[in-house]
Protein backbone atom coordinates (compact mmCIF):
# COMPACT_ATOMS: atom_id res chain seq x y z
CA UNK A 1 0.00 0.00 0.00
CA UNK A 2 1.17 3.51 -0.81
CA UNK A 3 0.38 5.97 0.87
CA UNK A 4 -0.20 9.70 -0.71
CA UNK A 5 -0.07 12.66 1.11
CA UNK A 6 -2.58 15.89 0.74
CA UNK A 7 -3.14 19.19 0.92
CA UNK A 8 -6.23 20.93 1.21
CA UNK A 9 -6.62 23.20 -1.19
CA UNK A 10 -10.33 24.58 -2.43
CA UNK A 11 -13.14 24.57 0.22
CA UNK A 12 -16.69 25.41 -0.77
CA UNK A 13 -18.82 26.43 2.55
CA UNK A 14 -22.28 25.97 2.57
CA UNK A 15 -25.03 27.17 4.89
CA UNK A 16 -24.90 24.05 6.78
CA UNK A 17 -21.93 21.46 5.61
CA UNK A 18 -18.82 21.92 2.89
CA UNK A 19 -17.41 20.61 -0.14
CA UNK A 20 -13.61 20.08 1.01
CA UNK A 21 -10.78 19.42 -1.90
CA UNK A 22 -7.15 17.75 -1.29
CA UNK A 23 -4.84 17.30 -3.65
CA UNK A 24 -1.41 15.36 -3.94
CA UNK A 25 1.36 14.20 -6.27
CA UNK A 26 2.02 10.60 -6.74
CA UNK A 27 4.43 8.44 -8.85
CA UNK A 28 3.05 4.65 -10.14
CA UNK A 29 4.61 1.63 -11.86
CA UNK A 30 2.62 0.00 -14.08
CA UNK A 31 0.08 -2.63 -12.59
CA UNK A 32 -2.63 -2.70 -9.28
CA UNK A 33 -2.47 -0.81 -6.56
CA UNK A 34 -4.07 0.51 -3.12
CA UNK A 35 -3.30 4.43 -2.55
CA UNK A 36 -3.97 5.25 1.05
CA UNK A 37 -5.26 8.47 1.96
CA UNK A 38 -5.56 9.57 5.51
CA UNK A 39 -5.90 12.98 7.09
CA UNK A 40 -9.56 13.22 6.39
CA UNK A 41 -12.06 14.93 8.78
CA UNK A 42 -14.04 12.16 10.87
CA UNK A 43 -17.35 13.60 9.88
CA UNK A 44 -16.75 12.89 5.95
CA UNK A 45 -19.39 11.74 4.13
CA UNK A 46 -18.44 8.42 2.65
CA UNK A 47 -20.95 8.80 -0.24
CA UNK A 48 -19.66 11.85 -1.21
CA UNK A 49 -16.50 11.07 -1.90
CA UNK A 50 -15.00 11.83 -5.76
CA UNK A 51 -11.42 11.44 -7.38
CA UNK A 52 -10.49 12.96 -10.30
CA UNK A 53 -6.55 13.57 -12.19
CA UNK A 54 -6.29 9.49 -12.94
CA UNK A 55 -5.47 10.51 -16.52
CA UNK A 56 -4.90 7.22 -17.90
CA UNK A 57 -5.47 4.98 -15.07
CA UNK A 58 -8.93 3.74 -14.00
CA UNK A 59 -10.66 3.29 -10.74
CA UNK A 60 -11.65 0.45 -9.31
CA UNK A 61 -12.93 0.62 -6.26
CA UNK A 62 -12.71 3.24 -3.39
CA UNK A 63 -12.56 2.03 0.53
CA UNK A 64 -12.87 3.51 3.60
CA UNK A 65 -12.07 3.51 7.09
CA UNK A 66 -11.13 5.27 10.17
CA UNK A 67 -7.58 5.35 12.21
CA UNK A 68 -6.00 7.36 15.07
CA UNK A 69 -3.34 9.83 14.98
CA UNK A 70 -1.58 11.28 16.91
CA UNK A 71 -1.80 14.79 17.97
CA UNK A 72 1.62 16.88 16.73
CA UNK A 73 0.74 19.95 18.30
CA UNK A 74 0.66 20.18 22.01
CA UNK A 75 0.40 24.18 21.65
CA UNK A 76 -2.76 23.88 20.00
CA UNK A 77 -4.67 22.67 23.27
CA UNK A 78 -3.17 25.19 25.23
CA UNK A 79 -3.99 28.45 22.78
CA UNK A 80 -7.89 26.56 22.97
CA UNK A 81 -7.76 26.72 26.31
CA UNK A 82 -7.08 29.75 26.95
CA UNK A 83 -9.50 30.61 24.47
CA UNK A 84 -11.64 28.80 26.51
CA UNK A 85 -11.15 31.05 29.38
CA UNK A 86 -11.63 34.25 27.60
CA UNK A 87 -15.15 32.85 26.49
CA UNK A 88 -15.86 32.01 30.28
CA UNK A 89 -15.12 35.25 31.57
CA UNK A 90 -16.96 36.91 28.58
CA UNK A 91 -20.02 35.03 30.02
CA UNK A 92 -19.50 35.91 33.41
CA UNK A 93 -19.56 39.61 32.35
CA UNK A 94 -22.32 39.54 30.79
CA UNK A 95 -24.70 37.70 33.19
CA UNK A 96 -23.30 40.33 35.42
CA UNK A 97 -24.62 42.86 33.12
CA UNK A 98 -27.79 41.06 32.94
CA UNK A 99 -28.26 40.96 36.70
CA UNK A 100 -27.31 43.96 37.30
CA UNK A 101 -29.93 45.28 34.57
CA UNK A 102 -32.65 43.29 35.86
CA UNK A 103 -31.89 44.91 39.15
CA UNK A 104 -32.69 48.20 37.65
CA UNK A 105 -35.36 47.71 35.96
CA UNK A 106 -37.53 46.37 39.45
CA UNK A 107 -36.08 49.51 40.69
CA UNK A 108 -37.51 51.62 38.02
CA UNK A 109 -40.81 50.17 38.11
CA UNK A 110 -41.80 50.58 41.26
CA UNK A 111 -40.49 54.29 40.79
CA UNK A 112 -42.50 54.77 37.93
CA UNK A 113 -45.47 53.33 40.00
CA UNK A 114 -44.99 55.36 42.86
CA UNK A 115 -43.00 58.40 42.12
CA UNK A 116 -45.49 60.02 40.00
CA UNK A 117 -48.02 59.72 42.92
CA UNK A 118 -45.74 61.47 45.18
CA UNK A 119 -44.29 64.32 42.58
CA UNK A 120 -48.05 64.62 41.85
CA UNK A 121 -49.09 65.18 45.49
CA UNK A 122 -46.43 67.34 45.87
CA UNK A 123 -47.37 69.63 42.98
CA UNK A 124 -50.74 69.21 44.52
CA UNK A 125 -49.21 71.24 47.66
CA UNK A 126 -46.40 73.10 46.27
CA UNK A 127 -46.12 75.79 43.63
CA UNK A 128 -42.55 75.09 42.84
CA UNK A 129 -43.58 71.99 41.28
CA UNK A 130 -45.25 72.32 37.93
CA UNK A 131 -46.98 69.51 36.26
CA UNK A 132 -44.69 69.26 32.77
CA UNK A 133 -41.85 67.96 35.54
CA UNK A 134 -44.56 65.04 36.85
CA UNK A 135 -44.49 64.03 33.12
CA UNK A 136 -40.82 64.35 32.34
CA UNK A 137 -39.87 61.90 35.49
CA UNK A 138 -42.62 59.65 33.93
CA UNK A 139 -41.57 60.00 30.23
CA UNK A 140 -37.72 59.22 31.59
CA UNK A 141 -38.41 56.39 33.49
CA UNK A 142 -40.54 54.99 30.33
CA UNK A 143 -37.38 55.50 28.32
CA UNK A 144 -34.84 53.82 30.36
CA UNK A 145 -36.95 51.13 30.96
CA UNK A 146 -37.13 50.73 27.22
CA UNK A 147 -33.74 51.39 26.20
CA UNK A 148 -33.05 48.50 28.72
CA UNK A 149 -35.20 46.17 27.35
CA UNK A 150 -33.92 46.92 24.06
CA UNK A 151 -30.57 46.14 24.91
CA UNK A 152 -30.96 43.53 26.59
CA UNK A 153 -32.16 41.35 23.37
CA UNK A 154 -28.86 41.92 22.43
CA UNK A 155 -27.22 40.65 25.37
CA UNK A 156 -29.19 37.46 25.82
CA UNK A 157 -28.45 36.49 22.03
CA UNK A 158 -24.79 37.29 22.93
CA UNK A 159 -24.74 34.73 25.80
CA UNK A 160 -26.57 31.74 23.81
CA UNK A 161 -23.65 32.00 21.16
CA UNK A 162 -20.99 32.21 24.17
CA UNK A 163 -22.75 29.58 25.50
CA UNK A 164 -22.65 27.17 22.26
CA UNK A 165 -18.83 28.10 21.99
CA UNK A 166 -17.86 27.34 25.36
CA UNK A 167 -19.93 24.00 24.88
CA UNK A 168 -18.32 23.15 21.15
CA UNK A 169 -14.27 24.22 22.37
CA UNK A 170 -15.06 21.91 26.00
CA UNK A 171 -16.06 18.66 23.47
CA UNK A 172 -12.81 19.72 21.31
CA UNK A 173 -10.47 19.92 23.96
CA UNK A 174 -11.83 16.49 25.63
CA UNK A 175 -11.87 14.26 22.58
CA UNK A 176 -7.99 15.45 21.44
CA UNK A 177 -6.56 14.79 25.54
CA UNK A 178 -8.80 11.26 24.94
CA UNK A 179 -7.19 8.09 23.67
CA UNK A 180 -3.37 9.50 24.78
CA UNK A 181 -3.90 12.40 22.83
CA UNK A 182 -4.92 10.82 19.52
CA UNK A 183 -7.53 11.75 17.51
CA UNK A 184 -10.06 10.13 15.16
CA UNK A 185 -9.38 10.45 10.97
CA UNK A 186 -11.05 9.31 8.23
CA UNK A 187 -8.96 7.31 5.95
CA UNK A 188 -9.53 6.64 2.24
CA UNK A 189 -7.78 3.36 -0.18
CA UNK A 190 -8.09 3.90 -3.68
CA UNK A 191 -7.28 0.65 -5.97
CA UNK A 192 -5.82 1.82 -9.17
CA UNK A 193 -5.00 0.47 -12.56
CA UNK A 194 -1.91 1.69 -14.25
CA UNK A 195 -1.52 1.15 -17.66
CA UNK A 196 2.22 2.39 -17.33
CA UNK A 197 4.40 4.17 -15.02
CA UNK A 198 2.74 7.38 -14.27
CA UNK A 199 2.47 10.56 -11.98
CA UNK A 200 -0.90 11.47 -11.08
CA UNK A 201 -1.83 14.77 -9.67
CA UNK A 202 -4.99 13.39 -7.61
CA UNK A 203 -7.69 15.45 -6.58
CA UNK A 204 -9.86 14.22 -3.46
CA UNK A 205 -13.38 16.16 -2.88
CA UNK A 206 -15.84 14.74 0.08
CA UNK A 207 -18.97 16.57 2.00
CA UNK A 208 -17.97 17.79 5.47
CA UNK A 209 -20.87 18.43 8.42
CA UNK A 210 -20.15 20.31 11.52
CA UNK A 211 -19.18 23.17 9.01
CA UNK A 212 -20.75 26.07 7.38
CA UNK A 213 -21.74 29.78 7.90
CA UNK A 214 -24.22 32.28 8.57
CA UNK A 215 -24.65 35.71 7.57
CA UNK A 216 -23.41 38.89 9.15
CA UNK A 217 -23.60 42.66 7.79
CA UNK A 218 -22.53 46.08 8.32
CA UNK A 219 -24.88 49.05 7.19
CA UNK A 220 -23.73 52.46 6.30
CA UNK A 221 -27.18 54.24 6.67
CA UNK A 222 -27.96 57.13 4.40
CA UNK A 223 -31.18 59.57 3.51
CA UNK A 224 -30.76 58.34 -0.33
CA UNK A 225 -28.08 55.77 -0.09
CA UNK A 226 -27.16 52.88 1.93
CA UNK A 227 -24.36 50.90 2.10
CA UNK A 228 -24.01 47.29 3.18
CA UNK A 229 -21.64 44.92 3.82
CA UNK A 230 -22.13 41.38 3.56
CA UNK A 231 -20.24 38.94 5.61
CA UNK A 232 -19.43 35.29 6.64
CA UNK A 233 -19.19 34.13 9.74
CA UNK A 234 -17.53 30.66 8.71
CA UNK A 235 -17.00 28.25 11.11
CA UNK A 236 -14.58 24.84 11.04
CA UNK A 237 -15.69 21.79 13.46
CA UNK A 238 -14.08 19.52 11.56
CA UNK A 239 -11.17 18.26 13.04
CA UNK A 240 -9.11 19.63 9.33
CA UNK A 241 -7.49 23.00 9.65
CA UNK A 242 -7.94 24.70 6.43
CA UNK A 243 -5.32 26.38 5.70
CA UNK A 244 -4.05 28.84 2.56
CA UNK A 245 -7.13 27.25 0.57
CA UNK A 246 -8.64 28.79 -2.22
CA UNK A 247 -12.70 29.26 -0.68
CA UNK A 248 -16.12 29.89 -2.31
CA UNK A 249 -19.11 30.56 0.25
CA UNK A 250 -22.76 29.83 -1.49
CA UNK A 251 -26.00 30.40 -0.29
CA UNK A 252 -27.06 26.93 -0.73
CA UNK A 253 -27.76 24.63 2.06
CA UNK A 254 -26.25 21.06 2.24
CA UNK A 255 -31.53 32.04 10.04
CA UNK A 256 -33.96 46.60 18.31
CA UNK A 257 -34.93 48.78 18.07
CA UNK A 258 -37.93 48.29 16.21
CA UNK A 259 -40.84 50.35 15.28
CA UNK A 260 -43.84 48.71 17.75
CA UNK A 261 -47.13 47.60 15.19
CA UNK A 262 -50.33 48.77 16.04
CA UNK A 263 -53.12 46.12 17.00
CA UNK A 264 -56.83 46.85 16.50
CA UNK A 265 -58.97 47.46 19.44
CA UNK A 266 -61.65 45.30 19.22
CA UNK A 267 -64.86 45.68 22.09
CA UNK A 268 -67.49 43.37 22.10
CA UNK A 269 -70.62 42.33 23.85
CA UNK A 270 -69.53 40.97 27.47
CA UNK A 271 -71.68 37.21 27.89
CA UNK A 272 -71.30 36.39 31.60
CA UNK A 273 -70.07 32.31 31.96
CA UNK A 274 -72.38 29.99 34.50
CA UNK A 275 -70.66 30.33 38.03
CA UNK A 276 -69.00 26.61 38.96
CA UNK A 277 -69.84 24.40 41.67
CA UNK A 278 -67.61 25.65 44.62
CA UNK A 279 -65.42 23.63 45.55
CA UNK A 280 -63.33 22.56 48.79
CA UNK A 281 -60.38 25.24 48.88
CA UNK A 282 -56.82 23.52 49.97
CA UNK A 283 -54.73 26.00 51.52
CA UNK A 284 -51.40 25.90 49.51
CA UNK A 285 -48.29 28.40 50.11
CA UNK A 286 -47.77 30.80 48.20
CA UNK A 287 -44.62 31.32 46.13
CA UNK A 288 -42.68 34.56 45.06
CA UNK A 289 -42.42 34.39 41.31
CA UNK A 290 -39.31 35.22 39.84
CA UNK A 291 -39.00 38.36 38.37
CA UNK A 292 -39.02 38.63 34.57
CA UNK A 293 -35.60 38.61 32.99
CA UNK A 294 -34.57 42.27 32.45
CA UNK A 295 -33.04 42.22 29.13
CA UNK A 296 -29.45 43.82 29.30
CA UNK A 297 -28.19 46.88 29.54
CA UNK A 298 -26.84 49.76 27.55
CA UNK A 299 -26.25 50.01 23.51
CA UNK A 300 -22.87 48.03 22.77
CA UNK A 301 -19.85 49.82 22.44
CA UNK A 302 -18.52 50.76 18.80
CA UNK A 303 -16.58 48.75 17.01
CA UNK A 304 -12.99 50.73 16.99
CA UNK A 305 -12.28 52.59 13.34
CA UNK A 306 -10.87 50.44 10.63
CA UNK A 307 -7.92 51.58 8.69
CA UNK A 308 -8.84 52.98 4.73
CA UNK A 309 -7.09 50.48 3.13
CA UNK A 310 -8.37 49.36 -0.58
CA UNK A 311 -10.09 46.10 -0.49
CA UNK A 312 -11.19 42.53 -2.97
CA UNK A 313 -13.97 41.38 -2.84
CA UNK A 314 -15.82 38.83 -3.53
CA UNK A 315 -16.69 37.53 -7.42
CA UNK A 316 -20.31 36.96 -7.54
CA UNK A 317 -22.38 34.01 -9.48
CA UNK A 318 -26.00 33.25 -9.55
CA UNK A 319 -26.82 29.47 -9.79
CA UNK A 320 -30.28 27.55 -10.02
CA UNK A 321 -32.92 28.53 -7.78
CA UNK A 322 -31.08 31.69 -6.83
CA UNK A 323 -28.13 30.35 -5.00
CA UNK A 324 -25.35 33.11 -4.99
CA UNK A 325 -21.71 31.67 -4.89
CA UNK A 326 -19.03 33.58 -3.43
CA UNK A 327 -15.50 33.21 -4.46
CA UNK A 328 -13.27 34.74 -1.94
CA UNK A 329 -10.10 36.14 -3.35
CA UNK A 330 -6.63 34.99 -2.30
CA UNK A 331 -6.15 32.32 0.23
CA UNK A 332 -7.92 31.79 3.49
CA UNK A 333 -6.95 30.05 6.74
CA UNK A 334 -9.82 28.86 9.26
CA UNK A 335 -8.63 26.34 11.67
CA UNK A 336 -10.61 23.55 13.27
CA UNK A 337 -12.21 24.43 16.55
CA UNK A 338 -11.81 28.74 16.30
CA UNK A 339 -14.58 30.45 16.86
CA UNK A 340 -16.47 31.85 13.79
CA UNK A 341 -14.25 33.67 11.12
CA UNK A 342 -15.27 36.68 9.49
CA UNK A 343 -14.86 36.94 5.40
CA UNK A 344 -15.94 39.53 3.98
CA UNK A 345 -18.04 38.69 0.83
CA UNK A 346 -19.26 41.93 -1.09
CA UNK A 347 -19.93 45.69 -0.46
CA UNK A 348 -23.26 47.10 -2.40
CA UNK A 349 -25.02 50.46 -2.04
CA UNK A 350 -28.71 50.15 -1.90
CA UNK A 351 -31.49 52.83 -2.48
CA UNK A 352 -32.97 54.02 0.90
CA UNK A 353 -35.57 56.28 2.09
CA UNK A 354 -35.45 57.94 5.89
CA UNK A 355 -38.56 57.57 7.55
CA UNK A 356 -40.50 58.75 10.34
CA UNK A 357 -43.05 56.73 12.38
CA UNK A 358 -46.02 57.14 15.56
CA UNK A 359 -47.91 54.84 17.10
CA UNK A 360 -49.89 57.32 18.90
CA UNK A 361 -51.87 54.31 20.36
CA UNK A 362 -48.70 52.80 22.21
CA UNK A 363 -45.71 55.20 21.83
CA UNK A 364 -45.31 59.06 23.84
CA UNK A 365 -42.32 59.26 21.23
CA UNK A 366 -41.41 58.67 17.54
CA UNK A 367 -39.09 56.27 15.84
CA UNK A 368 -36.76 56.92 12.86
CA UNK A 369 -35.48 54.35 10.64
CA UNK A 370 -34.83 53.95 6.48
CA UNK A 371 -36.89 52.48 4.11
CA UNK A 372 -34.07 50.04 1.37
CA UNK A 373 -35.16 48.39 -1.06
CA UNK A 374 -32.42 45.58 -1.47
CA UNK A 375 -30.67 44.73 -4.96
CA UNK A 376 -30.62 41.44 -6.85
CA UNK A 377 -29.13 39.32 -3.98
CA UNK A 378 -31.28 37.47 -1.65
CA UNK A 379 -29.94 38.88 1.91
CA UNK A 380 -30.05 36.15 5.09
CA UNK A 381 -31.38 36.45 7.83
CA UNK A 382 -28.52 37.42 10.38
CA UNK A 383 -27.37 40.51 13.00
CA UNK A 384 -26.37 43.60 11.41
CA UNK A 385 -24.06 46.20 12.85
CA UNK A 386 -25.89 49.70 11.97
CA UNK A 387 -24.33 53.31 11.11
CA UNK A 388 -25.63 56.39 9.96
CA UNK A 389 -23.17 58.84 8.18
CA UNK A 390 -20.73 56.36 9.90
CA UNK A 391 -21.79 56.88 13.29
CA UNK A 392 -21.54 53.95 15.34
CA UNK A 393 -25.59 53.47 16.41
CA UNK A 394 -26.43 50.13 17.73
CA UNK A 395 -27.00 46.24 16.56
CA UNK A 396 -29.87 45.33 14.85
CA UNK A 397 -31.32 42.10 12.74
CA UNK A 398 -32.17 41.51 9.16
CA UNK A 399 -34.72 39.00 8.34
CA UNK A 400 -34.93 37.31 5.00
CA UNK A 401 -35.39 39.84 1.68
CA UNK A 402 -36.03 38.74 -1.78
CA UNK A 403 -34.12 40.42 -4.51
CA UNK A 404 -35.37 43.86 -5.00
CA UNK A 405 -38.02 43.67 -1.68
CA UNK A 406 -38.19 46.79 0.32
CA UNK A 407 -37.11 46.46 3.91
CA UNK A 408 -36.86 48.68 7.19
CA UNK A 409 -33.92 49.20 9.17
CA UNK A 410 -31.99 51.11 12.30
CA UNK A 411 -34.88 52.29 13.65
CA UNK A 412 -33.77 54.02 16.58
CA UNK A 413 -35.74 57.21 18.67
CA UNK A 414 -36.39 60.02 16.74
CA UNK A 415 -35.08 63.27 19.12
CA UNK A 416 -35.90 65.75 16.61
CA UNK A 417 -39.42 65.25 15.92
CA UNK A 418 -41.47 65.99 18.96
CA UNK A 419 -45.02 64.12 19.26
CA UNK A 420 -47.87 64.36 21.69
CA UNK A 421 -51.81 63.21 22.15
CA UNK A 422 -54.17 64.89 23.91
CA UNK A 423 -58.00 63.90 25.05
CA UNK A 424 -59.11 66.91 23.94
CA UNK A 425 -62.98 66.02 25.48
CA UNK A 426 -65.19 63.39 26.51
CA UNK A 427 -68.89 62.93 27.19
CA UNK A 428 -70.57 59.70 28.76
CA UNK A 429 -74.49 59.58 28.21
CA UNK A 430 -76.24 57.20 30.53
CA UNK A 431 -79.03 55.17 28.61
CA UNK A 432 -82.19 57.33 28.54
CA UNK A 433 -85.43 57.34 26.45
CA UNK A 434 -83.05 56.02 23.38
CA UNK A 435 -82.45 53.21 25.63
CA UNK A 436 -78.79 53.47 24.80
CA UNK A 437 -75.49 54.42 26.62
CA UNK A 438 -72.73 56.51 24.29
CA UNK A 439 -69.67 57.51 25.38
CA UNK A 440 -67.84 60.87 22.99
CA UNK A 441 -64.23 60.96 22.21
CA UNK A 442 -62.28 63.91 20.49
CA UNK A 443 -58.37 63.43 20.68
CA UNK A 444 -55.66 65.74 18.76
CA UNK A 445 -52.53 64.70 17.79
CA UNK A 446 -49.71 67.26 17.63
CA UNK A 447 -46.60 66.51 15.37
CA UNK A 448 -43.15 69.12 15.63
CA UNK A 449 -40.61 68.51 13.31
CA UNK A 450 -37.75 70.63 14.44
CA UNK A 451 -35.09 68.05 12.40
CA UNK A 452 -33.79 71.07 9.78
CA UNK A 453 -35.18 69.63 6.48
CA UNK A 454 -38.53 67.88 5.02
CA UNK A 455 -39.76 64.74 6.11
CA UNK A 456 -41.99 62.32 5.62
CA UNK A 457 -43.88 60.55 9.11
CA UNK A 458 -46.19 57.64 9.46
CA UNK A 459 -48.86 57.70 12.49
CA UNK A 460 -51.06 55.18 13.29
CA UNK A 461 -53.92 55.54 15.88
CA UNK A 462 -57.02 53.22 17.04
CA UNK A 463 -59.80 53.47 18.07
CA UNK A 464 -62.27 50.81 18.79
CA UNK A 465 -63.82 48.54 16.36
CA UNK A 466 -66.83 46.72 17.25
CA UNK A 467 -67.57 42.78 16.69
CA UNK A 468 -71.60 42.76 17.57
CA UNK A 469 -74.64 44.14 16.23
CA UNK A 470 -75.27 45.86 19.23
CA UNK A 471 -72.25 48.14 19.64
CA UNK A 472 -71.85 51.02 17.41
CA UNK A 473 -68.70 52.90 16.63
CA UNK A 474 -68.55 56.12 14.72
CA UNK A 475 -65.34 57.84 13.58
CA UNK A 476 -66.64 61.89 12.72
CA UNK A 477 -64.97 65.06 12.31
CA UNK A 478 -61.23 63.83 10.93
CA UNK A 479 -58.90 67.23 10.41
CA UNK A 480 -56.70 65.65 8.13
CA UNK A 481 -57.80 63.01 5.73
CA UNK A 482 -56.28 59.49 6.43
CA UNK A 483 -54.54 56.90 4.23
CA UNK A 484 -56.40 53.60 5.36
CA UNK A 485 -58.48 52.50 8.37
CA UNK A 486 -59.08 48.51 8.67
CA UNK A 487 -60.43 47.25 11.71
CA UNK A 488 -60.21 50.34 13.94
CA UNK A 489 -56.64 51.20 13.05
CA UNK A 490 -55.79 54.71 11.23
CA UNK A 491 -53.14 55.30 9.17
CA UNK A 492 -51.90 58.50 8.37
CA UNK A 493 -48.75 59.74 5.89
CA UNK A 494 -47.72 63.25 5.72
CA UNK A 495 -44.91 65.07 4.82
CA UNK A 496 -43.97 68.03 6.53
CA UNK A 497 -41.47 71.16 5.95
CA UNK A 498 -38.32 72.16 8.47
CA UNK A 499 -39.74 73.83 11.61
CA UNK A 500 -43.54 72.81 10.78
CA UNK A 501 -46.13 71.63 13.48
CA UNK A 502 -49.00 70.03 12.26
CA UNK A 503 -52.25 69.19 14.23
CA UNK A 504 -54.47 65.94 13.88
CA UNK A 505 -57.99 66.19 15.26
CA UNK A 506 -60.33 63.28 14.81
CA UNK A 507 -63.67 62.34 17.22
CA UNK A 508 -65.51 59.48 17.56
CA UNK A 509 -68.21 58.03 19.74
CA UNK A 510 -69.63 54.27 21.02
CA UNK A 511 -73.12 53.85 21.03
CA UNK A 512 -74.46 50.12 22.80
CA UNK A 513 -77.62 49.19 23.84
CA UNK A 514 -78.67 49.41 27.67
CA UNK A 515 -78.59 45.46 28.22
CA UNK A 516 -75.35 44.88 26.62
CA UNK A 517 -71.61 45.19 28.88
CA UNK A 518 -68.51 46.22 26.68
CA UNK A 519 -65.62 44.56 27.02
CA UNK A 520 -63.03 45.30 27.63
CA UNK A 521 -63.53 48.47 29.13
CA UNK A 522 -63.28 51.52 27.11
CA UNK A 523 -60.88 54.07 28.02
Amino acid sequence: MIELRTKTTEVTVFINGARVTRAGQIELGEGRHDVKVTGLSPWTDESSIRVRGLADAMLIGIATGTETAPIEDRERIAELEERLRELELEKANIEDIISADRAEQEYLTNLARGAALDVARTAALSKDVKAKDVLNLSRGIRERIMRIKEAGRENAFRLEDIKRQIEALRQTIDEMKAGHERVKRTVVILTVQVPKKTTLDIGLSYQVDDAGWSPRYDVDLGREKSTIRRIAMVRNRTEEDWTDVQMVVSTASAQPAEAIEPTPFYIRRFVPRPRPMPRARVKKKRERPEPAMAYAAAAPPAPPEMPNIEEEFAEVETGTGGVMSYKIPGAITILSGESPQPVTLIEEELESERLYFWNAAEEDVAVVAERLTNGDATLLEGPAKIYAGGEYIGESRIGLVAPREEFRLGARTAHDVRVEKKLLSKKAEKAGVRGKNRIEYEYELIVKNFSGERIKIEIVDTIPHSSSEKIRVELEDVSVPYKSMELGVLTWEIEMEKGQETNVRYRFEVEWERDVMVTPPLP
